[in-house]
Formats: C-alpha cells, sequence, structure tokens
C-alpha cells in the first residue's frame, strides 16, 4: 500500500493517493514496531523530490488516524494496566550501537535465503520413517543443505546491496533528475535502508527479526535489480567491462578459491544464472512445503480464527 501510493504519487499530484500513502503508515503505527521505517522513507521520497504531495490528502489521513485512536486513547484513559513500563529509554540503539549494526545485518539476511530457524531447522522428520538413524541422517542432510544454501546467499546478497550502493551513490541527494522506474525503486529502498538504522538506533529495544520483517520486501529490491541488470546485459557486455576497470580485491578472493571460481563462473553466465533461479523457486516451493508440514512451531493446520478468539477470552477482553 506504501509503496505503489509512492509510485501513483510519483506520476501525478492526487488527493486519493496521497491519502492512502499517509493511511498507510498511520494504520502500521496500530499493528507493528517497524512503522517509522514507512515514515522515513516518505519524508527521503519528499526530499529527494521524488513524489508529489496533495497536502489537503495528508491533512485529511491524518485526521482519520486520529478519530480510529479515539477508542484506544478512551480505554487508555479508563484502564491503566494496559501501560507498559520499561527501564529502556529512546535511543537505547544508538547509545549501545550494536543493535543499529544487528538490524544493518538483517537487511542482508533478508535479501538472502537465510530464513528463522523456527521456519527452517526445527523440523523432526517424523512423517519420513521410524527407523531412528535414518530419520537423523535426513535431518543432517537438510539442515546442512539449508544452511549452506543460506551463507552462499547471504554473501551473494551482501554484494549484489554493494553494487546496488554503488549504483544509487551519485543520485542519492536532492536534484531535479529524472530517473528511471528502476531508479526510483533502488532510491525507495535506500530510503528503507535509513528507516532501518534510524528505527534501530531510536528504538528502546534491540530488535529481532520479527521486528523489521516490515521491510523484507524491501530488501529484496537491491537483489531483483541486480539480478534484472544482470539478465538483461549481453555476456560480450560484461566481459568488455570487466576488461576496462581494474581488478578489484573482491575479484582476486574470487579467483583465489576452487569453489569461489565455481560461483564466480555461474553468477557470470547469463544462461547458467537462469538455470539457479529455477533450481532456487523449487528449493523456495520444497522449503515452504517442509515448513509447513514439520515445523514444530507453524502449522498450516492452525486455526487462526479460534486462536484469535481463545486469546480474547483468556485476556478478557470481550465488552461485558
Amino acid at each position: 500500500m506504501h509503496l505503489w501510493s509512492a509510485l501513483k504519487m510519483r506520476e501525478r499530484k492526487s488527493f486519493f493517493y496521497s491519502f492512502i500513502h499517509v493511511l498507510s503508515i498511520g494504520l502500521a503505527m496500530q499493528l507493528h514496531y517497524s512503522w517509522p521505517i514507512l515514515a522515513v522513507i516518505s519524508v527521503y521520497l519528499f526530499y529527494r523530490n521524488l513524489g508529489q504531495v496533495s497536502w489537503l490528502g495528508v491533512a485529511a489521513a491524518i485526521l482519520t488516524l486520529i478519530a480510529s485512536l479515539v477508542p484506544y486513547l478512551q480505554e487508555l484513559a479508563s484502564n491503566e494496566s494496559i501501560q507498559r513500563e520499561s527501564d529502556r529509554y529512546i535511543g537505547y540503539g544508538l547509545v549501545h550501537v550494536y543493535p543499529v549494526l544487528k538490524a544493518l545485518l538483517y537487511w542482508l539476511r533478508y535479501g538472502s535465503m537465510l530464513f528463522s530457524n523456527k521456519v527452517i531447522a526445527y523440523s523432526e522428520f517424523d512423517w519420513l520413517t521410524n527407523i531412528e538413524w535414518l530419520k537423523l541422517t535426513a535431518l543432517t542432510v537438510w539442515k546442512s543443505a539449508v544452511f549452506i544454501v543460506g551463507a552462499v546467499s547471504v554473501v551473494i546478497s551482501a554484494r549484489l546491496n554493494w553494487l546496488w550502493w554503488k549504483r544509487i551513490k551519485p543520485i542519492v541527494r536532492r536534484s531535479q533528475q529524472s530517473l528511471l522506474t528502476t531508479q526510483w525503486l533502488e532510491l525507495y529502498a535506500f530510503g528503507a535502508v535509513v528507516g532501518v538504522l534510524i528505527s534501530a538506533a531510536l528504538s528502546p529495544i534491540t530488535f529481532s527479526y520479527w521486528h523489521l520483517i516490515l521491510v523484507y520486501p524491501f530488501a529484496i529490491i537491491p537483489i531483483l535489480c541486480g539480478l534484472v541488470r544482470f539478465l538483461t546485459t549481453s555476456d560480450t557486455d560484461r566481459h568488455d567491462k570487466r576488461t576496462n576497470v581494474n581488478t578489484s580485491r573482491f575479484a582476486h578472493w574470487l579467483n583465489r578459491y576452487s569453489i569461489t571460481r565455481t560461483l564466480k563462473a555461474i553468477f557470470t553466465n547469463s544462461g547458467h544464472l537462469r538455470k539457479v533461479l529455477w533450481f532456487s523457486l523449487g528449493y523456495l516451493i520444497v522449503l515452504n512445503l517442509l515448513a509447513s508440514h514439520d515445523s514444530i512451531k507453524y502449522s498450516y493446520q492452525s486455526d487462526y480464527v479460534g486462536q484469535v478468539e481463545q486469546y480474547v477470552q483468556q485476556q478478557q477482553l470481550l465488552p461485558k
């Protein structure tokens, strides 16, 4: 909703899209801890002249959000038990530094296939066999494959993010320069990175993976843009470009080991890369099937409605 309305605001000034854009931030504020990231993205887009704002739409959205908070404020005034006290403070992440670095690492991880342990590593393979040693062997092979693929994908994510940063570095500052849609998306992702860092710096808690899950689709933008650029550039053009630049430390490192030379051969050939993408699609399908059927935390058989009703009753949230 936020990204869609921002794209529409890029094309023209509109009351409706400005209203939806601000509304998406306010609704996220009521649902998730990472809502400030959306606000920072919007501020950056405004600073960078990447959208046209209808201030009437903004005002209408703010009034709508205030009205939506009236029931909460009424309950807050009459029920002190919903207030939370904490020994943490705004700016905890900035003072301790490591929460900010951790949030930045999460950005790289979101662009990879290194998923949460609760999804990928808690399988038990009880459905496969009753023979203990066979089940243990399958489990070991599966976990090894998952973490190897995850580790390699983190390296790829870091590299593609570095190339993305080199592309957008000359255009991150305010200007009237016209941009391609791909460049606009890459700058939107840059706003998300800034939002992650600011949110982590101001947050009174240290973020876990689920605190920042809102930026998951934004973290994939540099990866997708890098892959699209690679697939739409001919092998000859890439070879000419590599021969015309100085050899980097990264290139030296790639040529140093047999495994890195193999990976280089795969990811510098568009035909091989397409096969990798098809393999990745199949891998993700298998991963999701196993996670939904064998995870000790998540299950496709869970009754969401029943869980919500049980929680409401336990917390005595039903009106009297």
